[in-house]
């Protein structure tokens, strides 16, 4: 709990910072590969949560890493991160700040799931569908597919979920099924 408290402030205090510089779309786009260099490397990972690995030898690695590669906003962040013996959190902040910058720029994720793909026609429909209760909004769609759902589709928000799937019908009908007992009227 208080990682992820942590976290969510670190990242808040740096969305404001590149506000207030003028730099959010940078920061964000440095943001983005770090998580991609995070999730990319299991030794980078490591190396963050490492204990062993003194803070100093962590700021120069992210200085030889990244120095050429990022914003000196974002660096300057890490580095003072680092400084303060809290590298373990970084990746937490990481996802902390793409959850902050999509609140701030009305960014709404909602991720699709079929047994095939959409075709593209469905998709507008349903980023329409979605922009009634937020026009300001932007939808960002992220369409994944699972052939084991038979047809049909999962629906997710970051706060609803909605299977309408095939596969999920035959489960809850099989469950049902097998809690009926059946009675002869022979």
């Amino acid at each position: 709990m208080k990682l992820n408290r942590a976290s969510i402030r670190y990242a808040k205090a740096l969305l404001q910072f590149a506000v207030e510089r003028k730099e959010l779309d940078t920061v964000h786009a440095d943001i983005m590969a770090l998580q991609t260099a995070v999730k990319g490397s299991k030794e980078l990972a490591m190396m963050m949560n490492s204990a062993v690995v003194q803070e100093s030898k962590k700021v120069e690695m992210y200085k030889s890493m990244f120095a050429d590669k990022i914003s000196a906003t974002t660096l300057n962040f890490m580095l003072l991160i680092a400084k303060n013996s809290r590298s373990a959190v970084i990746p937490h902040i990481l996802n902390a700040f793409e959850t902050q910058y999509k609140a701030y720029k009305n960014i709404v994720t909602v991720s699709i799931t079929t047994a095939t793909k959409m075709d593209v026609s469905l998709k507008n429909d349903l980023v329409a569908y979605l922009k009634k209760d937020n026009p300001e909004a932007t939808i960002e769609v992220i369409e994944e597919i699972n052939e084991d759902l038979i047809g049909g589709f999962i629906f997710r928000t970051d706060t609803h979920q909605i299977d309408a799937s095939v596969a999920n019908r035959l489960k809850t009908l099989k469950r049902e099924l097998n809690n009926t007992t059946y009675t002869s009227k022979l």
